[in-house]
């Protein structure tokens, strides 16, 4: 049996697609937040990544919340800084590495942070499962951390 992961769509393609929910051209939404044109083109592209000041504007010219551009699996270019200046403008709060936002939607930007295709398969995985399932992998995980092959401090 092979578990299907559904992938995460990427920032550039929550622009793209909020941007056209919104009827908006790459031209019209470059001209609204002061960027160039082509600069639009590569955050839809994924070939640039957003600073926070870039991602408010756009969110702000398509009138929805910061936190849907932000992919909570995707956002492994996100720096401390950046995390600063979301929480300055949008009023997060950052807890255990999750910035939670007034409107109680969250991201995790600091656990994002890890490059590892492992991390975001196990999370991918999390997410499909139901409450119970999410309770039984948890136990599972924490299972494992009892085994000192797969402890890190036995590396």
């Amino acid at each position: 049996m092979s578990l299907k992961i559904k992938k995460e769509p990427t920032v550039g393609e929550r622009i793209r697609n909020a941007r056209k929910k919104a009827g908006l051209t790459q031209e019209a939404l470059a001209a609204k937040v002061n960027l160039a044109t082509v600069t639009i083109r590569q955050y839809e592209a994924d070939k640039r990544y957003p600073k926070a000041d870039n991602l408010l504007k756009i969110a702000s010219a398509l009138h929805i919340p910061i936190s849907q551009l932000i992919n909570v699996r995707d956002v492994d270019v996100m720096v401390s800084d950046d995390i600063a200046i979301i929480q300055q403008l949008t009023g997060a709060s950052l807890v255990d590495g999750n910035l939670i936002y007034p409107d109680g939607t969250r991201n995790f930007p600091l656990r994002a942070n890890r490059h590892n295709s492992d991390f975001n398969r196990l999370n991918a995985a999390f997410d499909q499962l139901n409450e119970n399932g999410q309770k039984i992998a948890a136990e599972r995980v924490e299972e494992l951390t009892k085994i000192p092959e797969y402890r890190k401090d036995n590396e």
